[in-house]
């Protein structure tokens, strides 16, 4: 198996699938809720990190077919 450190940019993708449904568990108190849905927050968190990643990488990508220049500190578009 090859790790994701070795591979090239190209063949990095983010699946956006369906996440995984379970069933209730029995014994979940409000502090344990409290402790999931923080969780939760740490993980839209990094889900919308991850989404903004990728967006820039794709912005790049289109960026280095465009010709560029600075000029007085501003990238100008040819």
């Amino acid at each position: 198996m090859v790790k994701m450190n070795e591979k090239a940019l190209e063949q990095l993708h983010v699946d956006y699938g369906e996440r995984p449904s379970m069933e209730p568990l029995d014994g979940v108190t409000d502090q344990h809720r409290k402790a999931g849905s923080h969780l939760a927050a740490i993980h839209r968190m990094h889900l919308r990190d991850v989404y903004r990643i990728g967006q820039l990488l794709e912005k790049s990508k289109l960026a280095s077919k465009i010709p560029v220049i600075f000029y007085k500190g501003f990238l100008v578009h040819l």
